[in-house]
């Protein structure tokens, strides 16, 4: 497009917005509705494109059979939003509700039939004012008289599935229901009409309750026990912690664990592989710096982790310390030409791994060392002393591998 004239263009920031349907009642069947956006069909295998910080709303449409529940986000075991079917929110940035729908409750309320009176026959028979009585009216066919609800609750646990099984009885029907905690109403579960009923594990369904209404031949209903479903992530290290490379002392290791199923992590700690472990206090992350120090060689370190599933330990970690480096004395002193009295001598040495230095002398070969205050330094220049024929210099270099002395250099004084 050609320009004429001023134009102002303005620009528009926008992300994904995601939104899909969830059967809470079977994960892999049917959705259980339709979601909208701004009351625009969405299609949830395809994002919607928004502008951010705009208003929009999603409303959430029952299929026939079933119930809207709830807006969570992020996934189906996400925190709940909204109980409304309609969600109205101010789009800041890529995000993913989901509208979870039930099964809704079926009409199973039995009809209700007259008792006769104590003492007084089933079937009444009419009589007229005159002539031959009529014939008897047929006798209503009773209908069932549902059993007491059980009261029993057996907690069930289960890991990827779980199956659940219903008396056998010869002719029976059976209709499996559920409801989604300890109170509310049962609702029928989809293709719930056999003996056996399959349950798909997933946390969405962790609380659930399920029991099986069983009708004989003869019209009698009763039920099983409630199965409250108790649905967990085996407990499992994936990956264990590491010591890793030998250290040096003064420097910072990171130690990790990887887990599966776990809620909580408590790092502990032992100076060696026969003592008793101890709790590190505030170390209750995946991961743990260790401030390595000397004496901590095959100091040991675990995780202690917990979830539904129990509580378990991983392998310890074994702190693996290298011993310091050394002194070594890389530039021995020299001096090896005759001296003057009162000249300037200068000495010098050059140590590996060395922090500190320190310069001595001697009057003769076998005499003691004498310390020579302040010359801690490589470096070390004098005035060679009137009688100081046949003294010997030295220096001692120390470090955290060890001390070292230089070999002796001895001073020879002449006459000027």
């Amino acid at each position: 497009m050609p320009i004429t004239e001023d134009i102002t263009l303005y620009a528009s920031w926008g992300s994904n917005l995601f939104a899909r349907a969830y059967d809470a009642t079977n994960a892999e069947g049917s959705k259980g509705g339709t979601i909208s956006v701004d009351g625009t069909n969405f299609y949830a295998d395809a994002p919607f494109w928004a502008n951010e910080n705009a208003a929009r709303t999603l409303t959430a449409k029952a299929d026939e059979g079933y119930a809207f529940v709830k807006w969570i986000k992020d996934s189906p075991t996400g925190e709940t939003v909204s109980t409304n079917a309609s969600l109205s929110f101010t789009f800041t940035g890529e995000v993913t509700y989901i509208a979870v729908f039930e099964v809704s409750a079926p009409d199973s309320t039995p009809t209700p039939t007259a008792t006769p009176t104590p003492g007084t026959s089933a079937t009444p028979v009419t009589t007229p004012t005159s002539g031959t009585p009529t014939t008897p009216a047929p006798t209503p066919t009773p209908v069932p008289t549902p059993t007491p609800e059980p009261s029993t609750v057996k907690k069930v646990q289960a890991k990827k599935s779980l199956k659940l099984t219903a008396p056998k009885i010869k002719k029976a029907t059976y209709l499996w229901q559920y409801r989604t905690g300890k109170t509310g109403a049962w609702l029928s579960v989809r293709k719930g009409t056999k003996q056996k009923l399959s349950v798909k594990a997933t946390m969405a369904l962790d609380g659930y309750q399920y029991r099986c209404q069983v009708k004989s031949p003869a019209g009698t209903i009763s039920y099983t026990d409630i199965y409250e479903l108790y649905i967990y992530e085996p407990l499992k290290v994936r990956k264990q912690p590491k010591w890793g490379k030998i250290c040096l002392p003064g420097t910072k290791r990171t130690i990790s664990i990887t887990a599966q199923g776990a809620s909580s992590y408590q790092w502990v700690t032992r100076p060696n592989g026969s003592s008793p472990w101890t709790k590190i206090e505030g170390a209750t992350g995946a991961s743990y710096v260790v401030d390595v120090q000397e004496g901590m060689n095959n100091r040991q370190y675990a995780c202690e982790i917990s979830g539904k599933a129990g509580t378990a330990r991983s392998k310890a970690a074994v702190v693996k310390i290298a011993p310091w480096p050394k002194v070594k004395i890389t530039r021995q002193p020299q001096w090896k030409k005759p001296v003057t009295s009162g000249s300037p001598v200068t000495l010098r040495v050059k140590a590996l791994n060395a922090e500190t230095y320190q310069w001595y002398y001697r009057t003769s070969k076998n005499g003691a060392w004498i310390i020579m205050g302040g010359e801690t330094k490589t470096t070390l220049t004098f005035p060679a002393p009137a009688n100081g024929n046949g003294y010997q210099y030295k220096c001692t270099a120390k470090g955290k591998g060890g001390t070292v002395d230089s070999k002796p250099v001895t001073l020879k004084v002449v006459t000027p």
